[in-house]
């Protein structure tokens, strides 16, 4: 009767451990590249985001010389979000903005990088700071890719071409 009575009492902190496992779900991630666009010029600076429906961050700085990005995006839909505001001085000199704080802050992943924000303040129209509001979409696919982001003061209105 000893045996039957031990052998349920190691067996249920087994099924607990075991039941209350923690089981994390990983991200699917793609490399996405391009450039952004305003007014058919590159932006010269700021950072953009992808975000998907969970609330996942793919976030990027914007590279002041040619407008480019480059991140590791979630697969899948996302909105996506440029923001510059960061580089409105008011004339002031302002230090650069060190892209890995906002990572760890906002994003479902740590940060890092070493990304400073750095580059020439152009005023957007404020809608293209948040991905609810910006209007822009994009699918992110498996594999490297190349998407380039378009922005304008009429977002009726197709952007200027010859890129």
């Amino acid at each position: 009767m000893m045996l039957p009575r031990l052998f349920w009492w190691g067996l249920v902190p087994l099924v607990f451990l075991v039941g209350c496992g923690r089981v994390e779900k990983k991200i699917q991630q793609a490399e996405v590249s391009g450039k952004v666009y305003y007014q058919g010029k590159p932006l010269p600076g700021g950072i953009v985001k992808f975000v998907n429906s969970s609330g996942y961050i793919g976030i990027s700085v914007i590279d002041p010389a040619d407008g480019s990005y480059k991140l590791e995006a979630p697969v899948g839909e996302v909105k996506i979000a440029v923001d510059n505001r960061m580089l409105n001085t008011g004339g002031r000199q302002r230090p650069p903005v060190d892209l890995s704080a906002v990572k760890r802050e906002r994003s479902n992943r740590p940060g890092g990088g070493g990304q400073v924000i750095t580059g020439t303040f152009v005023p957007l129209p404020s809608h293209y700071s948040d991905p609810e509001s910006s209007g822009l979409k994009y699918t992110v696919k498996k594999g490297a890719q190349t998407y380039d982001i378009e922005l304008s003061d009429n977002p009726n209105q197709p952007p200027p071409s010859g890129h």
